[in-house]
């Protein structure tokens, strides 16, 4: 532990996400938690990750690389 408390006292954050379908979701410091498709935009899928807040920034970066785009954050 480093020490400091994160978003709301927490170390992690829940961010849902649009995906291709082909994506896979294998980002360090994420962890998928299910995903759904998307009706309304076939060939996607509406993820749900558990995220560390200390990594958000190479996070967002990694899941841009691979066409995934961050859709909400939820603190907890």
């Amino acid at each position: 532990c480093t020490g400091h408390a994160g978003i709301a006292g927490s170390h992690d954050i829940i961010v849902t996400v649009i995906a291709p379908d082909s994506a896979r979701l294998d980002i360090e410091g994420a962890t998928e938690l299910f995903s759904l498709e998307l009706d309304a935009r076939p060939g996607f899928r509406r993820a749900c990750l558990k995220a560390s807040i200390d990594r958000l920034a190479d996070i967002n970066r990694d899941l841009k690389a691979k066409g995934v785009s961050i859709e909400h954050f939820y603190d907890y």
